[in-house]
């Protein structure tokens, strides 16, 4: 019975482990225990009142982007296994915006503030070959945990990981929120159709 439980506790790191993102020390952001959950915010604004970091250095609000269509996501520089699946699917509701001759802002906002400065997100963006239309957003902690709790992201903080779901979340032009997807099993065609 020893036996068993020691294999089932290995096998559960092992999955553990490869699920998570791994990368540099994180400090924990995670939400206090006794945080009220949130409500899906319905609007782009009311997602964050913040003002963010972009790579640029520059501030900014989530309600300047309101005047085109809007995908949001949260991720990490140096995730090495759920970030890069979700640039990619960001990349292919791209490629569906522009198949249909529409544009958007995709805005990226870092789970990892401490590491995730400007000149490395601007060098991340530049790197990937991201267009101007792509932001990538840093925030205080208070912020970064506030939106990640209304884009409905959870988020396991510990040292040189950060383990997290993906949620991707679309805002028509104006800012009202269309869709969220959890994951990247959504119909590229479909997201796109609905900006």
């Amino acid at each position: 019975m020893k036996t068993t439980f020691l294999r089932a506790s290995a096998l559960a790191a092992i999955l553990l482990g490869t699920a998570a993102c791994t990368g540099e020390a994180h400090p924990t952001l995670a939400a206090p225990a006794n945080a009220p959950p949130q409500a899906p915010a319905a609007s782009l604004a009311a997602m964050s009142a913040a003002s963010w970091q972009d790579e640029s250095g520059a501030r900014v609000s989530l309600a300047e982007f309101e005047g085109a269509p809007v995908v949001v996501t949260s991720f990490y520089r140096s995730c090495t296994v759920r970030c890069p699946m979700t640039v990619a699917k960001l990349r292919a509701i791209e490629a569906q915006l522009i198949a249909r001759g529409t544009t958007a802002s995709f805005v990226l906002v870092t789970m990892d503030p401490h590491n995730d400065t400007p000149d490395k997100l601007a060098a991340f963006k530049k790197a990937q070959g991201l267009p101007g239309t792509w932001h990538f957003l840093s925030g205080s902690d208070a912020d970064t945990r506030a939106l990640l709790q209304k884009l409905d992201v959870h988020a396991a903080y510990d040292l040189g990981h950060i383990d997290h779901d993906v949620r991707i979340v679309l805002f028509a032009k104006g800012g009202a929120r269309v869709r969220s997807y959890r994951g990247w099993t959504f119909d590229d065609a479909e997201a796109a159709a609905s900006l």
